[in-house]
């Protein structure tokens, strides 16, 4: 009986805990943006609360920063000073001395100095103080320079034991609460002897390292404090704008919501209606995929068949070069050989005309042999694999140069390549196509008595197009459109030697680089030939 009381208390307890919780969810969404509010007012409570509480530990170490920073930057001066201006003005005769106002041509010592520049800046930051004292002053600084006060001594004895430590404190000073800094004065090595052999010196056995005297930064803290104060105040005042900003802004985007929500319950049965379209447009959809997959299914069918018929093309040309290659040209070299042989073995039973006409047969034949390689030359360029990369085309094109200067030593021919042409593409094509290219600038201005072939690049519409210009014979424009079709010639064989390949196997290796190529030139001046690569 008393198991099934608790049991009725816990879930009356239960109850009410969800009961009051499902009504406090309710008053959030019917008042959310008041809830936002109370949250926003909380935090900013919270955040103000926190920054006041960690303030006086902000300051302080604001305080330290700067005295740290102040006590630095004396420090490097003085040795800076003593380095590069008092071992220098010394050894010129000229006197360092504390005393340097009285004395014409003296300069003040590092110490002095330092001493007045702490003053000179102390005036202008808002009181902050330099000292600079030891347990050993010299006799003009015992009044100034001595341990005076209890902080002064406890720095002193603290240094003794930790050289590389500071020692500070906040207390009261001058009426004002204050951070007194201090840090070690250690005996440097250029200033042993100045200091152990001057004549009024109050320790002559000084050594480096020895702790000389103590440096002291006097620094007050109710401006540094003002300044924080300023400065949390307008952080305060800024991030209240911006939360209330963002208090509006989302009150703003909540009441978007519930006017959407409004209109969504409206349109509920658009929406009905809607997803029944939606549900027909899928089927439809389906059913085109289907259809779609089938086409697929049959298009990669009849690629596949291409495929095959394209293998058994390649093949066959594969065959045909062959063929070409073994069975054609063995005739060709038979009838050059036996043509070779017969005017050297029967030379003199051969009058003009038959020697004519042997070197006639020759010259055909070897032709035809030049035309056969260069067929297969031509099918090489369009079958062969592409390997892509990086390529120096001045290099190349230099290379190409020396080769044909070695051909006819005694022309005259300036050749003028822009360095630095680098692309992307196959090598040995490209290789094939300057060859062509620079061979052909270089046969057509054979004529020419100063011969002079450019290699270079320009810009054109934010792209590089590179050319190949000559001063040769040029040719007429109104022929351009055959000039790459192949064994089509704009000179007669008589006048410039050539088989008609040499552009068309060109042009494709431009295509293949997914480039262009085309030319501009006038007769008798020269021909210019204008290229792109991708």
């Amino acid at each position: 009986m008393k198991a099934k009381k608790n049991s009725s208390f816990v879930y009356t307890i239960l109850k009410r805990i969800s009961n009051s919780w499902a009504v406090c969810v309710d008053l959030v969404y019917r008042h959310t943006i008041i809830a936002l509010t109370i949250i926003l007012c909380i935090n900013v409570a919270s955040m103000l609360w926190y920054v006041s509480r960690h303030q006086s530990n902000l300051i302080e170490t604001m305080a330290l920063e700067n005295a740290l920073l102040y006590s630095q930057a004396l420090t490097e001066f003085r040795t800076l000073y003593t380095r590069e201006v008092v071992e220098r003005v010394r050894a010129q005769g000229i006197e360092v001395t504390h005393d340097y106002e009285m004395k014409p041509g003296a300069i003040p010592l590092p110490a002095t100095l330092s001493m007045k520049l702490g003053k000179s800046i102390g005036q202008r930051s808002s009181g902050t103080e330099t000292r600079l004292y030891s347990a050993f002053p010299f006799p003009w600084r015992r009044e100034t320079g001595g341990l005076q006060d209890d902080f002064a001594k406890e720095a002193w004895r603290f240094f003794r034991q930790n050289l590389h430590k500071p020692f500070y404190r906040f207390e009261d000073f001058q009426g004002r609460h204050s951070l007194r800094y201090a840090t070690a004065d250690l005996m440097r090595p250029s200033c042993v002897n100045c200091h152990n052999n001057h004549p009024d010196t109050p320790k002559n056995d000084w050594k480096e390292g020895d702790v000389r005297g103590v440096l002291e930064i006097i620094q007050p803290i109710d401006t540094i404090a003002a300044k924080t104060r300023a400065g949390l105040r307008g952080m305060f005042t800024l991030m209240t704008l911006m939360s209330a900003l963002g208090l509006s802004g989302l009150a703003l985007v909540i009441t978007k919501f519930r006017s959407n929500a409004l209109e969504l319950e409206h349109g509920g049965v658009e929406l009905s209606k809607a997803n029944e379209a939606l549900q027909q447009e899928i089927k439809e959809r389906k059913r085109a995929e289907n259809e779609l997959q089938m086409a697929n299914a049959e298009l990669e069918r009849h690629v596949s068949e291409r495929t095959a018929e394209l293998e058994a093309v390649n093949k066959e040309l594969e065959a045909f070069s062959y063929s070409v290659s073994h069975d054609l040209r063995a005739p060709l070299r038979a009838i050059n050989g036996f043509s070779q042989a017969l005017l050297e073995d029967c030379h003199e039973q051969l009058n003009e005309v038959g020697q004519e006409h042997i070197d006639r047969i020759r010259n055909a034949s070897q032709r035809m042999e030049q035309l056969i390689q260069d067929t297969l030359n031509l099918a090489y360029i369009t079958r062969s694999k592409m390997r892509q990369r990086q390529v120096n085309l001045s290099t190349m094109a230099e290379e190409v140069a020396e080769e044909l200067k070695k051909t006819n030593p005694r022309r005259k021919v300036e050749f003028v390549i822009q360095p630095n042409m680098e692309v992307k593409g196959d090598a040995g094509l490209l290789r094939i196509f300057l060859d062509n290219l620079l061979g052909n600038a270089w046969k057509f201005s054979g004529k020419k008595p100063h011969a002079k072939i450019e290699f270079g690049v320009q810009q054109s519409n934010a792209k590089n197009t590179y050319f190949v210009r000559d001063n040769g014979a040029g040719f007429d424009m109104a022929h351009a459109d055959k000039l790459f079709d192949p064994f089509h010639r704009q000179h007669n064989k008589q006048e410039f030697k050539g088989t008609g390949i040499g552009l068309a196997t060109a042009q494709r290796i431009i295509h293949r680089h997914g480039g262009k190529i085309w030319a501009e030139a006038t007769p008798d001046k020269g021909a210019t030939f204008y290229f792109t690569l991708n």
